[in-house]
């Protein structure tokens, strides 16, 4: 049965759980995290392990969206992209026109200094900061590269998966 980020945190709190982990990025899992750990706290943004040395170690979870907590397993996924919604593909072609008159109507130095600052106001007026492409901002920001947007509620690759133990 899946249950909710929120009670993943509640039964963190308990100090009931304990979890081994058995999936780290598809790559060895280093010594320090192996072996069962008692899963000691949560807060907003994270639970906590008890290792082997007497250390605390933080699993860091962006978004409900990226985790799926049930009776045996805990899965903790990696941001995904999607494509751009029709209303981001109209901003940004509004931008580039935009963009292209602020180039012709200023010298080279005017627009290489201004145009970081209206393009940032530009999307701010919108609500789209994120598609500055610089940061996340609201769990989202723009990749040139792909032309995508890395959202924090699109699951893309399994990064790491624990068996529960329950104490």
């Amino acid at each position: 049965m899946k249950k909710s980020l929120a009670q993943l945190k509640r039964d963190a709190n308990s100090g009931k759980l304990s979890a081994e982990l058995v999936y780290r990025f598809g790559a060895e899992i280093p010594e320090r995290l192996q072996g069962v750990r008692k899963i000691t706290r949560s807060n907003s943004r994270a639970i906590f392990f008890q290792n082997a040395d007497g250390r605390e170690s933080e699993c860091r979870i962006l978004s409900a969206a990226l985790c799926e907590y049930s009776e045996n397993t805990i899965k903790i996924f990696r941001f995904g992209s999607r494509p751009l919604s029709a209303e981001e593909s109209s901003a940004l072609s509004a931008w580039n026109v935009e963009e292209e008159q602020y180039r012709i109507r200023n010298s080279q130095w005017t627009y290489a200094n201004g145009i970081y600052w209206k393009k940032k106001e530009f999307f701010h007026k919108r609500g789209m900061d994120y598609l500055l492409g610089y940061e996340f901002v609201n769990g989202k920001k723009y990749d040139y590269a792909t032309g995508n947007v890395f959202d924090y509620s699109v699951r893309g690759d399994l990064e790491l998966e624990y068996k529960i133990k329950t104490a």
